[in-house]
């Protein structure tokens, strides 16, 4: 089927069943009459939403890095509660991203890995 190819080389791939709903079939319906078709056009799709992922995570990790760095020319420890309202592009599910990122970063720049209210009681 020339529509299933022609899914295979657009420039965004989209998922099966906006492909057949583009075309008036039922994504099923193409699975059963072409599996192969679909499994690549499938695989394309995954692949292209992991890619955008992990552009985005490697995004975010730049801006941690870039807050990061401002605060500590600015004399300010980089804690999570001064980098964070600092983010402008913070998605709140990659809590796990910004804590890892830190703890790479104070490690990078030869600082003690605790959070700031623990660094006052020191």
């Amino acid at each position: 089927m020339s529509n299933l190819r022609a899914a295979l080389v657009e420039e965004s791939p989209r998922p099966l069943e906006q492909v057949a709903d583009r075309h008036g079939y039922i994504a099923n319906h193409l699975r059963k009459r072409h599996p192969e078709l679909c499994r690549l056009i499938v695989e394309r799709y995954v692949a292209h939403r992991r890619k955008c992922s992990e552009e985005k995570k490697q995004l975010f990790r730049e801006e941690i890095r870039r807050v990061v760095l401002d605060l500590h020319m600015r004399g300010i420890h980089p804690a999570q509660n001064t980098v964070r309202p600092l983010l402008e592009n913070a998605p709140t599910t990659n809590l796990c991203i910004l804590t890892t990122t830190l703890r790479e970063l104070r490690r990078e720049l030869g600082l003690p890995d605790i959070d700031s209210r623990a660094l006052a009681n020191a």
